[in-house]
């Protein structure tokens, strides 16, 4: 938390434009020698690791070692040369001969011909849609779509065609993309809202390739690259590349690479900018681009037949930079994150908005007086509660859009803190003490019972336990146990305590220091004791259950690993040493507020605690019951894989609208245990949904406040 009155200074960041010269960050790139025919016309990884290659007349290929050495599949009875792949989730795939649809459920060994009843087309792309079920293919100048109630292929396209369709790819919710070779690309509204007339957009220009991730489909052409949103009514062009791009790889984290002419550009999930990534490519232009080995290596298949492969230096992949945000060249005191929305508390530019993860932002100030905020807080019930310097508490019930005064009471209107659950809130105040609210902020009362006189309440922190922490300047730290009715000091006397941490786990309670740097307090009541960054200013924490992370003014950001009793620090592409806040959100982003430079963002953290067991690999796919249950407000959920596979962990409210992501990527075969915390929901009924190989579960769970 800031100061009051401490000065500001702007940092001015040195952005780097598209070219120039990336010597030192990547290896060269390494042909493969031998390892495709001419002719390649795909590329495509499987969740399983597997990498598959289609090619014009000389059937399909697998490779199991990340492009270093390739195997031909043949069909059924070995003797049927395949004409189009599709991997579909873990190690489930299909593919097509002239003659047979064919499926295989461990990634090609062997496979099992479909039941066709009506002639099948000359297949010359296959697509599946990703949670599986959905089939079409591109076949004799039409759109084909399997029937499987009927067991048939049915031509979809109709009375309309598509001249030049060479690219085809299926979303998740049925919406086809259609690329053709010089007229755009074409969508049709699939099998879920009924197959209807085509819509036409990118004018007459080639689309090389197409990818879809969730609702987006993202398309390459002559031009650049551009995206969808809206199932293709409108497109945008992504970013400022506007060079003839050949070929588009999808990583499972949603990092997207595109190659134009000699050269590989790196969009991260949630950038800003491409990225140069790699250049020198020998033979442009490209027929297919693929990730491999988790995103460590690209590969690049040639129109003549040569495959190179390049190793990706860690930080060349973004995998572990900070990235800007939208949010640039402010001083954010304060985040906080829920459902879906970021909030960014700013040094006189009031509040900002992202319903985006970062990528953009809006200002929220309708109804605020005061536009310097130290404080915003998501609470039960839907309720945001903001602190000002001098304005005392705002309140808004839709998400920012209009703020009300709620400061009546008060035993000081600058507020710096503020914590509760429900409707009891608490506000930390300059030289006020501590006030408490029963009613939702509509009245406050001085809670000061045992705290110093007009002691400055820089941060308040509430337990798993029901405690409250407060922290003060100078003065340590002091606790506020349920059902009590004044505040105890519990040590740090004349240490000036800008920031508390309290999860619950293996970290404990911290407290970070102004200067004096972080102390732990014994679990057995002995007092605290330092815990490492000393002499450094502490100004906030947030964790993920295995991992803490601390803030400081002036070294930037450090992590400490359950267990371990030591801070690293990860400060690469950080634009400022300064951070005042953090925060994670549902997905599992680590953002860091600056004091100067906006906001940024980070993959370091995870979603919430992952832990695999080292026991036997189970024997079933299985979803636990979450314990306890009901919970308030943690709650820990186990699942068991029997193989590593792509998992997908999702809670939902009793409207069906998502609130957390607990888990996406890949996982190692065993039981896994994650924790769920509910701060900032309402009570109620949720329901969590774990998805990996096909396979979906879904329970109930009760948050009872």
């Amino acid at each position: 938390m800031k100061r009051p009155g401490f000065h500001i200074v702007p940092v001015l960041l040195l952005l780097a434009g598209l070219c120039g010269s990336l010597t030192g960050q990547i290896r060269p790139w390494e042909a493969v020698s031998g390892a495709l025919p001419a002719g390649v016309v795909s590329l495509d990884a499987a969740d399983d690791g597997l990498l598959f290659a289609t090619t014009r007349s000389s059937g399909a290929y697998r490779s199991a070692d990340g492009g270093r050495t390739w195997t031909e599949l043949r069909g059924a009875d070995l003797l049927l040369r395949l004409r189009a792949v599709a991997p579909i989730a873990g190690s489930d795939l299909m593919a097509a001969t002239r003659n047979h649809l064919l499926l295989s459920r461990n990634g090609g060994d062997s496979w099992h011909i479909l039941p066709i009843k009506s002639e099948t087309p000359v297949i010359e792309t296959l697509s599946v849609r990703p949670s599986g079920g959905a089939v079409v293919a591109l076949a004799d100048g039409s759109l084909f779509r399997r029937d499987a109630i009927g067991n048939r292929w049915v031509r979809v396209t109709g009375d309309w065609t598509l001249p030049g369709m060479r690219r085809l790819a299926i979303a998740d919710d049925g919406t086809v993309y259609i690329g053709t070779a010089e007229n755009g690309v074409y969508t049709i509204n699939g099998p879920f809202q009924g197959w209807r007339t085509p819509i036409h957009a990118l004018g007459d220009q080639p689309v090389h390739d197409l990818r879809v991730m969730g609702d987006r489909a993202i398309a390459a052409t002559a031009s650049g690259v551009f995206r969808t949103g809206d199932h293709g009514h409108s497109w945008a062009r992504l970013g400022e590349l506007s060079a003839n791009v050949s070929a588009l790889a999808l990583t499972d984290d949603g990092d997207l690479y595109a190659a134009a002419g000699s050269a590989v550009y790196l969009w991260p999930r949630h950038g800003a900018a491409w990225i140069p990534v790699a250049d020198g490519l020998p033979v442009v232009p490209l027929a297919a681009l693929a990730t491999a080995e988790n995103g460590s290596a690209l590969l690049a298949a040639t129109r003549e037949g040569g495959l190179l492969r390049l190793p990706l230096d860690p930080l060349a992949s973004g995998s572990s930079d900070w990235q800007e945000t939208g949010l640039r060249n402010v001083a954010v005191h304060h985040l906080a994150s829920r459902a879906g929305n970021l909030y960014a508390a700013t040094a006189g530019n009031g509040i900002y908005r992202s319903t985006d993860q970062g990528d953009t932002w809006a200002a929220v100030n309708t109804g605020l007086t005061n536009l310097n905020i130290y404080v915003v807080m998501a609470a039960g019930g839907g309720a945001l509660y903001a602190g000002s310097d001098g304005s005392g508490v705002f309140r808004s019930d839709d998400d920012g859009g209009q703020w009300t005064p709620r400061s009546s009471g008060l035993s000081s209107m600058v507020v710096l803190a503020l914590a509760g659950e429900g409707t009891t809130l608490y506000a930390g105040t300059h030289a006020g003490g501590v006030s408490v609210s029963r009613d939702g902020g509509a009245t406050w009362a001085a809670f000061n019972a045992g705290l110093p006189p007009a002691a400055t309440i820089y941060d308040i922190r509430l337990t798993d336990s029901g405690e409250v922490l407060a922290a003060t300047t100078g003065q340590g730290v002091f606790s506020l146990a349920p059902g009590e009715s004044a505040w105890r000091s519990v040590g740090l006397a004349n240490v000036d305590i800008r920031s508390l941490w309290s999860d619950g786990g293996d970290h404990g309670i911290l407290a970070g220091a102004w200067y004096d740097g972080v102390f732990a307090l014994d679990p057995n009541g002995l007092g605290w004791t330092p815990a490492g960054l000393p002499n450094t200013h502490v100004m906030d924490f947030t964790g993920d259950g295995t991992r803490v992370f601390a803030a400081t003014h002036g070294r930037g950001v450090f992590r400490q690993e359950s267990g371990q009793g030591t801070w690293s620090a990860f400060n690469d592409g950080l634009g400022s040493a300064g951070v005042w806040s953090l925060v994670i959100d549902g997905d599992g982003y680590l953002y860091a507020g600056t004091n100067g430079s906006g906001v940024y963002r980070t993959r370091q953290s995870q979603p919430t605690a992952v832990a695999p067991s080292q026991g036997p690999v189970p024997l079933a796919f299985r979803l636990e019951q979450n314990y306890p249950n009901p919970f308030n407000p943690a709650t820990r959920i186990r699942f068991e894989l029997v193989r590593e596979s792509r998992v997908d962990l999702r809670v939902h409210d009793a409207l069906g609208r998502e609130v957390a992501v607990l888990a996406s990527g890949r996982m190692s075969g065993g039981t896994h245990e994650v924790r769920f915390r509910g701060d900032g929901l309402p009570s109620g009924v949720y329901y969590y949904t774990l998805l990996s190989g096909g396979e979906r579960f879904t329970r109930r769970m009760v948050l009872l406040k």
